[in-house]
């Protein structure tokens, strides 16, 4: 009789294998209708009932307070003049004194952060929009004034001295646009704008999926990051500014990041120093960056930060960012290559080499940086060498055919801290050769070598540029 059970058990096996296997070829090969949203449509509550892989096309408008974790491989689609607002409108104010105070129901959020001295409340991720404006946060009542407001999270109060009344009054309160982990993911052609999300997080939070494509998206006065990367992904024809720590961020491997404009980014305080600009990249390998436009962001324009490999910067052009247009920092294998640098690296806090340059290699080896035109920047191409942990080394560095326009400043060369040298200048292979300079003093102190600041002909007999120009105006 076991056996009998046994064997009645088993015969059902390759009946359930066949329905399974029947579903999984009916999944394999449905075909999906694209669903059409539409404003004030609840987004995630039709992601949850279609198949993954479905095509979601949002009809023109405004979506308010949208938070969506996609399936895999979904796609979704903006029809012209689509936004996605992470902002509630703010209508029930009252007048106390000085004050205008409103109520909201907000969960004080634990953000990670460092301020810029006068900005003390930038690490907070909401942000008030008065006629779209951002207005600067503060950490006390005490301290709101004119384009400035407090959230006292203990009361849910806000608390502005700007009159309210006939005006939109905004308060970013959604964390995010897109979110979750589902790999393949495409999104495209839509307005992302106003989320609160923390720094280091991104209102298209993209980390925990892979090969995710962002597409001709305007994706600005987020809180944190406008988009944050994970391997694989595609950033492709998109603007990304005025978000309130940076433009972008993230690592993986395989990230194109290409033909976009990031510009104005750093709204909310963050110090630079800490992490903030237009993109910071970290734990990447064959990263590609290609066709960028990138300016006028609050610190470095590119950062590849942190153990990134195989690193392309190409044909890009970069402007007037802090610290650097482009920066590689405690990496390895680069290649920069034809890209535009412009006025970058004026850093408030110093003006030496060591501070700001238009590219800047910091602790990083086996860098090749050729076909570049910088044009008045703060110092032009600097290799910075200081203590960051064994195998940090600025070595293997060739620079090359190369044209720098410097009124002021060092054009190029190496800095470093005392330990380091002079391995860095006799043994570590770093060379600088055919490079075109165009100063205004054939006798100036134009080149960093050796702990010094040289003129040309000592910069050649170190064996630099002897077959490099220096040309006047």
């Amino acid at each position: 009789m076991r056996l009998s059970r046994f064997h009645c058990t088993n015969s059902r096996l390759p009946r359930l294998l066949l329905a399974a296997g029947a579903l999984s070829l009916a999944l394999a090969t449905h075909s999906y209708a694209d669903v059409t949203l539409t404003p004030g449509q609840d987004v995630q509550a039709a992601v949850n009932s279609n198949y993954p892989g479905t095509t979601f096309i949002f009809s023109t408008g405004l979506y308010r307070g949208q938070s969506i974790i996609p399936k895999q491989g979904d796609i979704f689609v903006g029809q012209p003049g689509v936004y996605l607002n992470g902002s509630t409108i703010l209508t029930n104010f009252s007048q106390n004194g000085v004050y205008y105070l409103a109520t909201v129901k907000l969960s004080a959020v634990s953000a990670p952060g460092s301020c810029l001295s006068d900005r003390p409340g930038c690490t907070y991720p909401e942000d008030l929009f008065l006629d779209g404006r951002r207005l600067e946060r503060v950490t006390a009542a005490s301290a709101v004034a004119a384009g400035k407001w407090f959230l006292d999270y203990s009361t849910g109060a806000v608390y502005m001295v700007d009159s309210p009344f006939g005006h939109l009054v905004q308060l970013s309160t959604s964390r995010f646009a897109f979110g979750g982990n589902a790999s393949g993911v495409v999104i495209r052609g839509l307005h992302i704008q106003k989320y609160a999300n923390p720094a280091q997080k991104g209102a298209i939070e993209g980390a925990a999926g892979l090969n995710r494509t962002n597409q001709q998206n305007e994706v600005s006065y987020n809180h944190g990051a406008g988009l944050h990367l994970g391997g694989a992904a595609q950033v492709l024809n998109n603007y990304i500014h005025h978000n309130g720590q940076i433009g972008m961020s993230g690592g993986g491997n395989d990230i194109l990041i290409q033909n976009n404009e990031i510009a104005y980014n750093d709204t909310a305080g963050y110090d630079w120093s800490w992490q903030s600009g237009g993109a910071k990249l970290t734990t990447t390998n064959r990263l590609v960056v290609r066709g960028n436009y990138v300016h006028d962001n609050v610190g470095p324009g590119f950062i590849t930060d942190y153990n990134n490999y195989n690193t392309l910067y190409e044909s890009n052009h970069t402007a007037r960012n802090i610290a650097a247009g482009i920066m590689h920092e405690v990496s390895f294998s680069a290649i920069i290559r034809y890209n535009q640098i412009e006025s970058d690296g004026f850093n408030p806090r110093g003006g030496s080499a060591w501070w700001g340059s238009g590219i800047r290699i910091l602790a990083s080896s086996d860098v090749e940086i050729y076909g570049n035109t910088l044009v008045k920047c703060m110092n032009g191409i600097i290799g910075i060498q200081t203590d960051r942990g064994a195998g940090y080394q600025v070595q293997n560095l060739n620079v090359h055919d190369n044209v720098i326009t410097q009124a002021t400043g060092i054009a190029a060369g190496i800095v470093t801290q005392s330990q380091f040298s002079p391995a860095v200048f006799t043994s570590s292979n770093n060379h600088l050769d055919y490079n075109t300079y165009h100063v205004t003093s054939l006798t100036g102190a134009y080149f960093a070598w050796d702990n010094r600041y040289l003129p040309i002909t000592t910069w050649q007999s170190y064996g630099n540029d002897v077959n490099g120009t220096l040309l006047l105006p």
